[in-house]
């Protein structure tokens, strides 16, 4: 195996949602950030997808472990009204009753109820609601209420919003102010800490969420290994174990609960699957890794010894970005090049 070199986890002190930083006419202090010894890893690097993305029809074919369900969204929309551009981040509210897609085409959040009907849009002229307009969103997540995350790569923070079915709000955001580059992903561990895959600089940020009111951050560095990253997507399984998907060589890195790390896998040493491009992560309910790989156009389902099986195939999806599961098991994947959130219910 392809021997890496280090990977940097950040963690950070917090306030919870009253401690955010507001935007204002006039700028922001700095998060406080304490260099580490030596870096490793200094890159930009600018999200990219693959050309030539085979055009698809998915069909609800039982091939697969997932099958296809229903598609939200049109290909080739606008971005706008319930119609998707380029559908990156998805998540739902614990509930069920809220998802929400980020569309980096159109550069907006649209809010969907549990019957995948179209509510709003969170931009900066959203229903009269008092939104702060997001700059190319990708992955979110929701805490255990309707707070949803956003990580913002143009903008280089993780936005705050409270949002409902009447509308949203933004509160200010949670990471930013230079402390990070370009994220592309959020997820909460088992702690309640913010994990952010910061794409842009190639580092994983742990993120400690508190209740204290705090207005300011200090990210400190814990060592692990990997080299050359970018960081895209994150998940968290019940024993606290951190997967985090390296688009730029391919891998799956995986931390322990103490955020040290532990290996890395890609398929190799004769498993049927190697990895092309992984982003969105996502734990199943059995405690398995689902990846979508939007460079073999394909998710797939690691087991606890790396090996895969493929449970969305590659006539059924054309390019998955990111991943959520709702309360009773179904799949959503979204296509950002097909321009749709495609739903798969488990057989």
């Amino acid at each position: 195996m392809e021997r890496f070199t280090a990977i940097f986890i950040f963690a950070a002190l917090l306030g919870f949602c009253a401690g955010c930083t507001a935007k204002s006419d006039s700028p922001s202090a700095p998060v406080t950030v304490s260099q580490p010894v030596t870096v490793l890893v200094t890159a930009t690097r600018t999200p990219t997808h693959p050309a030539g993305s085979p055009t698809v029809t998915p069909t609800a074919t039982t091939a697969y472990p997932y099958p296809y369900s229903a598609a939200i969204g049109q290909s080739g929309s606008d971005g706008v009204n319930g119609d998707l551009s380029q559908p990156a981040g998805i998540a739902i509210t614990k509930d069920g009753v809220l998802k929400v897609v980020s569309d980096v085409g159109s550069g907006n959040i649209q809010v969907f109820n549990s019957n995948n009907v179209f509510l709003y849009e969170i931009d900066s002229s959203n229903d009269g609601a008092t939104i702060t307009a997001p700059n190319q969103p990708w992955g979110m997540a929701f805490d255990g209420g309707r707070n949803l995350y956003v990580a913002d790569y143009n903008n280089a923070e993780v936005d705050v919003y409270t949002v409902s079915a009447a509308g949203a709000t933004w509160i200010g955001y949670y990471v930013g102010g230079g402390a990070i580059a370009g994220p592309q992903d959020v997820k909460f561990d088992n702690n309640g800490n913010l994990v952010v895959a910061d794409t842009a600089s190639g580092h994983t940020y742990n993120i400690e969420v508190s209740n204290d009111g705090s207005d300011d951050a200090v990210l400190n560095t814990t060592q692990g290994d990997g080299g050359g990253l970018a960081p895209q997507g994150v998940a968290v399984d019940s024993l606290g174990d951190l997967y985090v998907s390296d688009q730029n060589n391919g891998y799956v890195f995986v931390y322990g609960p103490d955020y040290q790390f532990r290996y890395a896998f890609n398929g190799t040493f004769g498993w049927p699957t190697v990895l092309g491009t992984p982003a969105g992560l996502q734990v199943d309910n059995e405690g398995k890794l689902i990846i979508a790989d939007y460079g073999n156009h394909q998710v797939v389902r690691a087991n606890l010894y790396g090996a895969f099986d493929e449970v969305v195939g590659q006539d059924q999806i054309n390019t998955p970005d990111y991943l959520a599961l709702d309360a009773v098991g179904n799949l959503y994947v979204t296509d950002f090049g097909l321009g749709q959130l495609l739903k798969f219910t488990p057989q």
